[in-house]
């Protein structure tokens, strides 16, 4: 085991309190382990016994290797009367008159070393010193055992952030780049409230002068809500590309967020989420909101919202077939977000849909692009309650 700072204070504090409670004039700590008699800490008063600077010794040539075999103090009261001990080497160069050891051990029963006192006259030490060596020796273990709790809990948490910064890596490569042509100009800000997020945003030309865009958003934060968003994200462009039209591709989602529960009763989670389809042969955004803030088309001088759908995804088999359309013309813009970023701007005086309109026209303004504006928000502060996404699209022609 490695020194650690914690037992290093804690081991020099049980030795003042031993030099302070208990006659003797010399005091260590030692480990015994891999068979091995290594002192860690010592307090050497004036006369005490001949205790080298760095001791490093077989384990058998010590009285602690007595102490750990038998797992139990042991009292010397003199060494060169002791048939015990008064044939080792280390009586006479240590110049041990009297000896008293104790084993520090773990609540699991191991031995982690000894904790002794020693004189170099004999009869210093009494029984009655056995209880307070043992007292301050569970000091020691217990100070050993906490810091080795800490040392691995810093060592799971760095693992941890290790893995969690793997996952949010991989989660990032899915998410669909910022997209531009001639019609079209797609971006998005995507800002999870842990390490991992729940939101789904993406995007697709499924063919000329068409577009599919997508927010969804599962319920709760963290891991699992994450999990649940990479496998649906796993299925959205084949869904889009293949069912096109806003029922036909949420009513699949639907049966694919049901699908991943089935086998369990007791999971019971939902999705919100919103689906656009960009027309530009006739101008116009087919839609479907399943529960979700509703989305914003931004017109010069007015706004419509994309409210019409039905209930969240996951929650009943068939959803009711309710779907919006709105005309747009260029220089449009279409918003769609999820709920954490309302909640982090929100107000009392106005709706989500209200604030997000307001902050678009301050950004105009500003002479700002939405994405830059709300970026500022967004990154203003490092921890957010909720997972925020935001996807902008802008119309061009």
């Amino acid at each position: 085991m490695g020194r650690m700072k914690k037992f290093d204070e804690t081991a020099q504090q049980v030795l003042n309190l031993m030099k302070d409670t208990i006659s003797a004039k010399t005091f260590f700590v030692a480990t015994t382990q891999d068979e091995r008699f290594r002192i860690l800490q010592t307090i050497n008063q004036e006369g005490g016994c001949s205790i080298p600077a760095k001791v490093d010794a077989p384990l058998s040539e010590s009285y602690c290797g007595k102490v750990v075999h038998d797992s139990r103090p042991l009292l010397i009261k003199n060494s060169l009367q002791s048939d015990l001990v008064n044939n080792m080497q280390v009586t006479y160069d240590f110049s041990i008159g009297s000896y008293l050891g104790v084993p520090i051990t773990f609540e699991d029963g191991t031995t982690f070393g000894t904790l002794c006192a020693l004189d170099p006259s004999p009869y210093v030490l009494e029984e009655r010193d056995i209880k307070k060596l043992e007292g301050y020796a569970k000091l020691i273990a217990n100070s050993l055992e906490l810091e080795k709790a800490f040392l691995k809990l810093q060592d799971y948490e760095l693992q941890t952030k290790k893995e969690f910064q793997l996952a949010r890596n991989v989660q990032r490569s899915v998410i669909s780049k910022p997209y531009k042509d001639a019609h079209i100009e797609i971006d998005s800000i995507y800002t999870p409230s842990f390490h991992l997020s729940g939101d789904v945003c993406t995007w697709y030309k499924i063919k000329e002068n068409l577009y599919g865009v997508i927010v969804l958003d599962v319920m709760g934060h963290g891991v699992s809500s994450a999990l649940i968003g990479m496998a649906l994200h796993a299925s959205l462009k084949d869904i889009i590309m293949r069912e096109v039209e806003p029922f036909e591709v949420m009513n699949e989602l639907n049966q694919v967020v049901l699908t991943l529960f089935e086998d369990d009763s007791n999971m019971v989670t939902f999705v919100t989420g919103i689906y656009t389809l960009i027309d530009f042969n006739i101008k116009t955004v087919r839609y479907m909101n399943a529960g979700h803030p509703p989305g914003l088309v931004i017109h010069s001088k007015h706004h419509e919202l994309l409210d019409r759908g039905s209930m969240p995804l996951g929650i009943y088999p068939q959803l009711t077939q309710k779907t919006g359309e709105v005309s747009f013309e260029s220089a449009d813009e279409i918003l769609l977000y999820s709920d954490g970023l309302t909640d982090f701007l929100y107000t009392e005086k106005e709706s989500a849909a209200e604030t997000m309109a307001r902050e678009h026209s301050t950004a105009k303004k500003e002479n700002q692009t939405t994405i830059s504006h709300f970026s500022n928000y967004v990154h203003s502060q490092s921890d957010h309650a909720d997972d925020i996404c935001l996807v902008s699209i802008k119309l061009k022609r």
